[in-house]
């Protein structure tokens, strides 16, 4: 990641530029969860968290450019822990979850669908995860008929997928991704796709003193 921009938005709407306190950062992403989560190291030396307490409803704004283009993911901070401190610093762990989960954890709703799998679960995702869009690289193999009863919708698009295959009959996964839109793909899929870095091989050679070079 280049040129990272990290930001606080506070309960108050107020935006916080905190790029400098940044120590760690590290982004999950899975084809087993939907969601992206994290943790931030924080090293707070202006005592920034004194005056600012974090409620847990706090969002963090995260620019950063990636392969020549600029990305910008908000996510909602769930918690602090590994609090440390000393005469003149603090360290805290902020941990974060992308805005999905926070709309899963409080929508719920009961319906019947009928037709294609991977259409059945765009919808879903699309309805109640609004604005968020999701790219489909696959489709499932034949209609089917569900009955959600009182699920939130990432439980109902679970219990879909496992029921789910493309025409190849290869397994369906959903996740969210960090450089691009959320994706459903099957994992014959997955093995065609380019890689987005080319890995390379750095030999490591001695010169006549032992010394490496």
């Amino acid at each position: 990641l280049d040129h990272i921009k990290i930001d606080i938005v506070t309960t108050d709407e107020q935006t916080i530029d905190i790029t400098s306190l940044m120590v760690e950062l590290s982004i999950f992403e899975s084809i087993y969860s939907i969601n992206l989560h994290g943790h931030l190291y924080l090293m707070d030396n202006v005592s920034l968290f004194s005056s600012l307490p974090i409620l847990g409803q706090e969002k963090i704004v995260l620019e950063f450019d990636r392969l020549g283009t600029t990305v910008s993911k908000t996510f909602h901070i769930t918690g602090v822990v590994d609090v440390k401190q000393n005469d003149s610093a603090a360290v805290y762990k902020l941990l974060f979850t992308s805005e999905t989960k926070v709309k899963n954890n409080v929508s719920e709703f009961s319906r019947s669908f009928d037709g294609n799998s991977v259409q059945i679960m765009k919808e879903i995702y699309e309805e109640f995860f609004k604005p968020e869009e999701i790219e489909v690289l696959t489709y499932g193999s034949s209609s089917s008929k569900y009955v959600i009863p009182f699920m939130k919708p990432m439980q109902a698009i679970n219990m879909i997928q496992m029921n789910a295959s493309d025409t190849s009959f290869s397994p369906i996964f959903i996740f969210e991704r960090l450089y691009k839109k959320a994706v459903i793909t099957s994992l014959s899929e997955m093995t065609k796709a380019d890689s987005i870095e080319k890995p390379s091989i750095k030999l490591n050679k001695n010169n006549e003193t032992g010394q490496g070079l």
